[in-house]
């Protein structure tokens, strides 16, 4: 029975970096740096909105302006809040125009200084050759900042990289270790691609039923991949015994996402 793997090495873009900062940075502010923030989070919450189509008209560019000015200001005086939002307004052409080379420049400063989601996007970057050229050593150097700081999505990651030979000498033991490392994590591309290791031994003894429970948890996250692995587990009795009112439960649910393995059981 073939088990079915993601092909997909698309980034996760962590949109989470700027608010991720906000408690680590007020405990750091200084006078009108905390205004600063509060600003800063205004711009988030109003471009997230506007593109939500819930605000019209509520942010004129005069203001919109203003608090570009102040995030400026706050980033060239080295906060990293600042840093993480402006890359984040420049990697998706929020307010500013897009431009993957500002973005890397300031998540750039924001990874100076120890910023774990900074390095994961830089990473993302790196990896996608997205204002930068692509350069896996690179990326990978930027995931291993971050995950050694637990960076979930950082830690998957780095394994896909480890796993498939990206930048590094393809090796699955570190890579069983950083999906592990996210899966514990709840990160359901990790739960997913932690229960492929298991389904076909690689890296580590094979054991079906290790990877169903690793399936499981992917599954009912919705991962695709996972609910047509897990539904092959229950069909065939791999791991347990066999029951097929669950197999069929589960092809359904990834057949209903547009998986052709699944739409063809």
């Amino acid at each position: 029975m073939k088990c079915y793997r993601s092909v997909n090495i698309s980034l996760i873009f962590d949109e989470k970096s700027a608010a991720v900062m906000v408690e680590m940075n007020v405990t750091q502010s200084r006078g009108g740096a905390l205004l600063l923030r509060l600003l800063v989070l205004r711009v988030i919450l109003g471009a997230s909105l506007l593109a939500a189509g819930q605000i019209h008209g509520a942010n004129p560019p005069s203001r919109e302006d203003s608090f570009l000015s102040q995030l400026l200001g706050g980033a060239q005086r080295g906060d990293t809040l600042a840093h993480n939002n402006l890359a984040y307004r420049y990697f998706y052409g929020r307010g500013v125009p897009r431009d993957y080379g500002e973005a890397t420049r300031w998540f750039s400063a924001s990874a100076s200084r120890g910023s774990p989601a900074a390095h994961y996007n830089l990473g993302a970057l790196y990896e996608q050759g997205l204002g930068v050229p692509n350069d896996y050593s690179q990326a990978l150097s930027h995931y291993h900042s971050a995950a050694e700081q637990g960076h979930a999505l950082a830690q998957e990651r780095l394994g896909l990289m480890y796993e498939r030979g990206l930048g590094v000498a393809p090796d699955l033991r570190e890579a069983l270790k950083w999906y592990r490392a996210a899966a514990e994590q709840g990160d359901a591309s990790a739960e997913s691609r932690l229960g492929d290791l298991y389904y076909v031994g690689e890296g580590v003894a094979r054991d079906y039923k290790e990877a169903a429970d690793w399936y499981h948890k992917a599954a009912d996250q919705g991962v695709a991949v996972a609910q047509n692995n897990l539904a092959a587990l229950y069909h065939y009795g791999l791991g347990g015994s066999k029951d097929y009112s669950q197999a069929l439960a589960w092809y359904r649910e990834a057949a209903t996402q547009g998986l052709p393995e699944a739409e063809n059981n």
